[in-house]
């Protein structure tokens, strides 16, 4: 037994105020989200300490794992550093100044430019990644080569769907500038909340994004209806928090609102009783669970298509009613597999099933993972949908 630390502490005084909170997932989660602040931090260390912007030390690692002759046209560049090429273009002029790249002509079509590394951007950047490793490796040094493989082996089934990003910004022009500097970037949103007012005693809200219908509408409503509390969920309007920034008609990106008590539609708003007193920490926990509840669907919903349509296969043979004789304590287990069964069809998702049935998002997917295994559904791959 480990002697407890301060995440313990501060875990086991969480699970006094949220019922079902489990220690050893959040010891976990949290453990494993400070070691990724210190990896990023000491990634961004050791390329300021080689006089590099992280986005100039981007297109330096990019064009060395092209390979030899490290040499890339600027429109792939552009591609694989996901830059305008625009930007792109003055990133380059900065890094031929500085002698980390060189300009040529192909050899074959002399109309055709080329951008190529020099000795110095490979000396600098196998500094730095040395630099990297080291520090890494003072990192993980509590641990012996065995326990790092091992950690290594656990955490090897727990691959994340998606990457995630978190704007601590200001109201309004806080999200208009990011939107300006990201533009190029904003493609690659598939989800977003904006979280606003969560910690106060008001029932839970939820606004839908500028399309109505996006995944995480979908997701966040399910969550709240299946929750067993007050709630309500609006339309979008042009009125409101940040959504109207990320919702305008040139991004109309997939972002929706969590909050509580709406604003403006509490006494103390925009007053001095507007202050940490009115915002209790059991009210934050119970959004953060639903927030967590949310990030769950979106990162195991899936469409699947049955490899036996016609009909109910025969389960019994296959020893599929005994995966879930260990769940006997759910007795939505068996009626979750007949309706991952009957709707796999290509066109709903696991949450469409999930909402149709009203049965926990988590059945669904047990039982989904159960038929996949016995390849009686294929997951379809997520740009086919």
């Amino acid at each position: 037994m480990t002697d407890r630390d301060s995440i313990d502490r501060h875990i086991a005084r969480w699970k006094r105020e949220v019922s079902g909170l489990d220690p050893s997932v959040e010891g976990a989660v949290v453990r494993m989200q400070l070691l990724v602040r210190q990896i990023l931090r000491i990634k961004a260390e050791g390329v300021a300490a080689h006089g590099l912007k992280s986005f100039e030390y981007d297109i330096i690692w990019h064009l060395c794992a092209l390979g030899s002759p490290y040499q890339a046209t600027p429109t792939l560049i552009a591609e694989r550093v996901d830059t305008h090429p625009a930007t792109l273009t003055s990133r380059l002029d900065r890094l031929e100044q500085a002698g980390y790249i060189s300009r040529l002509h192909d050899s074959t079509d002399r109309r055709r430019l080329l951008v190529a590394l020099t000795d110095k951007a490979h000396a600098v950047l196998q500094a730095s990644i040395g630099d990297e490793l080291a520090a890494e490796r003072a990192l993980l040094a509590p641990l012996n080569r065995s326990e790092r493989r091992q950690l290594a082996d656990l955490l090897r089934p727990l691959p994340l769907r998606y990457s995630y990003r978190f704007l601590f910004i200001p109201a309004t022009l806080g999200s208009i500038t990011w939107l300006s500097l990201n533009q190029q970037h904003t493609k690659g949103i598939k989800h977003g909340l904006v979280l606003a007012g969560v910690g106060d005693s008001g029932k839970t809200t939820y606004k839908k994004s500028r399309r109505g219908d996006a995944e995480i509408d979908k997701a966040a409503c399910y969550i709240l209806r299946m929750s067993g509390e007050d709630y309500d969920v609006f339309d979008f309007v042009p009125y409101g928090y940040d959504e109207r920034q990320y919702c305008s008609p040139g991004f109309n990106l997939p972002v929706g609102v969590l909050a509580r008590t709406p604003h403006g539609q509490y006494p103390e708003y925009h007053t001095s009783a507007d202050n940490l007193s009115f915002v209790q920490p059991a009210f934050l926990a119970n959004s953060l669970l639903k927030c967590l509840s949310i990030l769950n669907v979106l990162e195991n919903n899936a469409v699947c298509v049955s490899q036996n349509p016609w009909c109910e296969p025969q389960l019994g043979r296959r020893g599929i009613f005994r995966s879930f004789s260990d769940r006997a304590a759910n007795p939505d287990a068996e009626m979750a597999l007949l309706w991952v069964l009957n709707y796999s069809d290509g066109d709903h998702s696991l949450l469409d099933i999930a909402e149709r049935s009203g049965l926990a998002f988590d059945a669904i997917r047990y039982a989904a993972d159960v038929l996949l295994e016995q390849h009686l559904l294929k997951e379809r791959p997520e740009g086919e949908r």
